[in-house]
């Protein structure tokens, strides 16, 4: 089973990596450490050894003095005596005595661990025996350079002054470093097979775990993804980090274009102050100015158009790396806005014919009354039923009979001015105000409320076309007339409604007024 290498996988190898290094870099450090311990362990060792052999000959050459001459084989016969091997030199451990002509270098003894044939001379050069070219200089010390066979040694030197001879005590580079370079290359071994270990129990164990919060985040990017609200994120300086595709349907960006962008790309102009400052406030102290619940606000679509919608928005913080940033749900209402609004709408007026029902006429009229009475004008009240509806109503059914009062009502809106009311207050029964703000005399408002109750009627009298039917209606109308026959809209209609009655008694398909002599005045003057 193959994983891919997501980011949080790419961390998890680079800890598993940064681990390893840091264990080498240990490992090798102390290795490092032990092996300079002990190259200054073996020059101490080597320098005790070439001064004390170089100080025994000088001491054993001093007490020969007051004795019998001092012969080359005795001397050599006693040097030979000190050492056979140089003490804890090793494998390539040696002590070397050597005096110099002017061309060669002559060895009179080597002690050595390794029983090897000694030279007798070697031409002086630069390159070989540097350590005893040293002691040959009347010089003490110690060195890494080359001896007499070209190997890389670590030398200590002396310098018998009597004789002027040279002692070197010496081992090979090599031989001292080849422990710490065995034990380096198995604890680069050991480092190896343990880090392999460690990575086989850790992806082992992670791996399923990394696996299953792959897993969960694509579940949880699918929901976001799919999720009917518009979702994103934004950061403390306001930047759209993330924005889902029911965002981008919503405002109409993509998410390359809103990505990096300050939120208020997303706002009208005249909010976007207001809304750059709250959200510099939640990330300053922590307060969420948006509120903890959903607020309505305004969006901006990228076609520049406006939009409600509302927005619940809630801060959050990465542990990881302590940052901070917000989380909005958005919402557009721009559908339970206009159903609000149609909600609103038709409870004051009437579903079928969209005119002012009793509620909205009731409002309406008493305002139209109030102004009346402070500009001093009149106001005529029609009380309209109609004639013969109720038999179209009966024979061609309610659908019929739907369309014939949605064409009634449009007849009679047509007879009135747009600053008058038309209302419907149920069934076959129409009422209308009708502001007389030019007329100052009774007579004059007669005169006009028997001229429009004259046109509803003729308007009503046509044939209405529904559905290839010719059907035909008339209307009876009573009129109230303010302030001479109420002061309240309640009695108005009331007597408007008598007078209707009234209207029907006489024969249908015409007018009364609530004071019947207004006709009689009316027909004299005239």
């Amino acid at each position: 089973m193959t994983f891919r290498l997501t980011q949080l996988h790419q961390r998890s190898i680079a800890i598993m990596l940064l681990l390893s290094t840091s264990m080498l870099v240990v490992v090798g450090m102390t290795i490092g450490l032990l092996c300079h311990a002990a190259f200054e362990q073996q020059r101490e060792r080597l320098n005790y050894i070439a001064q004390d052999h170089a100080s025994l000959i000088e001491n054993f050459i001093e007490s020969k003095k007051t004795q019998e001459p001092l012969s080359q084989e005795s001397l050599l016969q006693y040097i030979r005596s000190l050492h056979n091997v140089v003490s804890g030199g090793g494998k390539t451990g040696e002590l070397v005595l050597a005096s110099k002509t002017k061309k060669y270098i002559h060895y009179s003894v080597i002690n050595r661990s390794a029983q090897t044939g000694s030279p007798e001379r070697i031409a002086i050069t630069k390159q070989l025996a540097q350590p005893m070219q040293r002691a040959l200089s009347q010089r003490t010390g110690s060195m890494i350079g080359l001896d007499y066979k070209g190997t890389v040694v670590l030398a200590a030197y002396a310098t018998v002054k009597s004789l002027n001879w040279g002692v070197v005590a010496k081992i090979d580079v090599a031989e001292v470093r080849r422990p710490f370079i065995e034990a380096g290359i198995f604890a680069l071994i050991c480092a190896f097979v343990m880090v392999a270990f460690g990575a086989i129990l850790f992806f082992r164990f992670s791996i399923p775990l990394i696996a299953r919060l792959e897993s969960g985040e694509r579940r949880m990017r699918a929901i976001v993804e799919t999720a009917v609200d518009g979702i994103l994120t934004i950061s403390p300086d306001g930047t759209i980090e993330t924005f889902n595709r029911s965002a981008e349907r919503m405002f109409g960006y993509h998410l390359e274009e809103v990505k990096g962008q300050n939120v208020t790309l997303l706002m009208p102009e005249k909010y976007r102050s207001k809304y750059c400052k709250n959200v510099k406030d939640c990330f300053v102290d922590g307060r969420n100015k948006f509120g903890s619940n959903c607020q309505e606000l305004v969006g901006r679509h990228k076609d520049g158009r406006t939009f409600p919608l509302t927005i619940a928005i809630s801060g959050m913080s990465e542990d990881t790396r302590d940052k901070q940033f917000f989380t909005g749900i958005l919402r557009d209402i721009s559908a339970q806005k206009q159903a609000e609004e149609r909600i609103r709408y038709f409870a004051q007026h009437d579903i079928l014919t969209e005119l002012p029902n009793r509620l909205l006429f009731h409002e309406y009229a008493n305002k139209m009354l109030a102004l009346a009475k402070r500009q001093d004008y009149y106001v005529s009240v029609f009380f309209l039923d109609l004639d013969g509806f109720k038999k179209i109503n009966d024979e061609y059914g309610h659908s019929v009979g739907d369309k014939v009062l949605q064409c009634v009502a449009k007849n009679i809106s047509g007879q009135f001015r747009a600053e008058d009311l038309v209302a419907r207050f149920g069934g076959d029964e129409f009422v209308m105000l009708l502001e007389q703000t030019q007329h100052r005399t009774e007579a004059a408002a007669v005169a006009v409320a028997v001229t429009v109750a004259e046109k509803v009627i003729k308007a009503l009298s046509e044939p209405i076309e529904v559905n290839q039917l010719s059907l035909q209606i008339g209307a009876s109308i009573g009129i109230s007339l303010y302030p001479q026959d109420a002061d309240n809209m309640s009695d108005l209609l009331r007597l408007s409604d008598k007078a209707m009655y009234q209207a029907k008694s006489d024969g249908r398909n015409t007018y009364c007024f609530h004071q019947s002599s207004r006709i009689t005045s009316l027909r004299s003057a005239s």
